[in-house]
Order: structure tokens, then C-alpha cells, then sequence
């Protein structure tokens, strides 16, 4: 299963509660197959969210996803992160 989430927490404690108790009533309905979660800012100058895509997949095929999208997602995180950290 796939499922794409726009992550508020950033945005204060109650936001924050409420993503924790998302992600443990995920990880119960799991059960025994793996969540592989992917993570992006909202925004290069002020993210305030997250763009998140959770997959819940059998535990033996997460490191593949993990290896095959980890890479492509830290690249686009690193090219945000960039793109917003000096203004001239």
C-alpha cells in the first residue's frame, strides 16, 4: 500500500500529537510488514510541512525500496535545501 500525506507537524505541538498518533495507528494496523517512509520540506525557504509517501510493504522487500528511492529522495531534499538556504 501507498499512501501520500501532507505532514503538518512543523507547524506546533498539536500538529506534532496528532502525526505521532497517525504514524503509531499505522505501524499497529502494519503489523508484521515494514513502513518505509520518504520525506520532503513543503518549501525551500520556510517549510512548515512535509510531503511525505508512507509505504507499507513485506519487511523483505523494504530495503529494496529504501535503496532504490532513498537516494532519489535524499537528492531532491538536498537540491530544496540548497535552493533555499542563501538568498542574495
Amino acid at each position: 500500500m501507498l499512501f501520500y500525506l501532507y505532514n503538518k507537524a512543523p507547524r506546533g505541538a498539536s500538529a506534532h500529537r496528532r502525526y505521532e498518533q497517525l504514524r503509531a495507528r499505522l505501524a499497529r494496523l502494519a503489523g508484521d510488514r515494514a513502513v518505509v517512509v520518504g520525506r520532503l520540506p513543503s518549501d525551500a525557504l520556510l517549510p512548515r510541512a512535509w510531503h511525505e509517501v508512507l509505504a507499507v510493504l513485506p519487511t523483505d522487500r523494504a530495503p529494496a525500496l529504501a535503496g532504490r528511492a532513498g537516494p532519489v529522495t535524499e537528492e531532491l531534499a538536498a537540491a530544496l535545501a540548497r535552493e533555499g538556504a542563501v538568498e542574495s
